[in-house]
């Protein structure tokens, strides 16, 4: 039987081969950086800036506080990027007030809880909670920590760059199911959910959140559903970069401090998910696979013959009609009666138990 291409060896990974290139190591590609602003209107909740860049270009934008420790950071070439889609709910849309100061070499918005400062002559950004020392930094001095890069093909397609400075003792968390370290510093992950097909060895996984958290107390939520790349102190050690596979960067920065309070202040950008059932918080039992009713009822009768707990018996994918014979494919919902005969009362029986 021949396996469709992603199944055989190494197809996963040949999904990805176009993104080993380091970020701002692709031949292909001429990249322009923000420069000089240009241009800068106050609107409601923050600024909207125009930037001259080194290819000559200009990159439009806006900065507007949600609240006093979450602001959007939003720039574009041409067309300006949706504010609105379904990964935001209605708490993402509110205008903070905050105070504007634009001088002849820096602009800045302070909300009373974070202080935005942006250098007007030469891009780059520096966010500091009131009081404190800088949390967030771009230095125009080191042309690996330039913040706000678009990088250009000769076929037109544009990508945006986000960078911050890494100091020697930070830490990153965060972004979702990934199979390497809790600390994400250090690592380089393609964000881009897909079945991994049972190979949880490489970037590839079901469960991409595009929010990076920080030891120094922020959290960076990239408004993006394309594909995401993140290098973390990996291949340059002071430089945290994250490239975006669309023509603008959209982005919310939440200050917490804590992790708590991070995450908190996210999913009332993004809503939060209900509590599970609580049959759901059991013990589960699972194997490599089920093959038949028989089988199943074996097990759980020695379960409590034994009094071990089990709460959940997961059945797939044997309980799918055909899927015997396959060794890898989709579901298509058709239960498999002659293996597991009566689904009704099968379950019924499982219930009673």
């Amino acid at each position: 039987m021949t396996q469709p291409e992603s199944h055989q060896f190494g197809g996963v990974l040949r999904e990805f081969a176009a993104d080993w290139t380091p970020i701002f190591a692709d031949l292909d590609r001429e990249y322009a950086h923000l420069t000089e602003v240009t241009s800068c209107t106050q609107i409601d909740g923050g600024v909207a800036l125009e930037v001259h860049a080194t290819d000559g270009g200009t990159v439009r934008g806006a900065v507007t506080f949600i609240t006093p420790q979450i602001f959007r950071l939003r720039l574009w070439l041409d067309e300006e990027p949706p504010r609105d889609s379904p990964m935001l709910v209605e708490g993402a849309h509110r205008k903070q007030s905050c105070r504007v100061s634009d001088e002849s070499d820096r602009l800045e918005l302070d909300s009373d809880a974070l202080a935005l400062s942006m250098n007007k002559g030469e891009w780059s950004l520096t966010v500091r909670p009131n009081d404190r020392r800088p949390i967030f930094e771009q230095r125009w001095d080191d042309r690996q920590i330039r913040g706000a890069v678009t990088p250009r093909r000769p076929d037109g397609n544009v990508q945006f760059h986000e960078v911050f400075s890494l100091d020697p003792d930070d830490h990153l968390y965060g972004l979702g199911e990934h199979f390497g370290p809790f600390d994400r510093k250090g690592q380089r992950i393609v964000s881009w959910s897909r079945d991994p097909v049972g190979a949880i060895t490489s970037t590839a996984c079901y469960i991409n959140i595009p929010l990076l958290i920080s030891s120094r107390g922020f959290g960076l939520f990239f408004h993006h559903h394309s594909k995401l790349t993140y290098e973390l102190g990996n291949p340059a050690l002071q430089t945290a970069a994250i490239r975006v596979g669309d023509p603008y960067l959209d982005y919310f920065f939440i200050y917490g401090p804590s992790p708590k309070e991070i995450i908190s202040r996210y999913t009332d950008l993004t809503g939060r998910a209900t509590v599970p059932p609580h049959w759901s918080f059991g013990v589960w039992w699972s194997r490599c696979m089920y093959r038949n009713r028989e089988q199943v009822e074996g097990i759980v009768e020695r379960l409590r013959e034994l009094d071990i707990p089990g709460d959940v018996v997961h059945l797939d994918p044997l309980w799918l009609r055909g899927r015997k014979d396959k060794r890898l494919d989709g579901c298509h919902f058709e239960w498999d009666e002659e293996a597991f005969p009566d689904p009704q009362g099968f379950v019924d029986w499982l219930g009673e138990r």
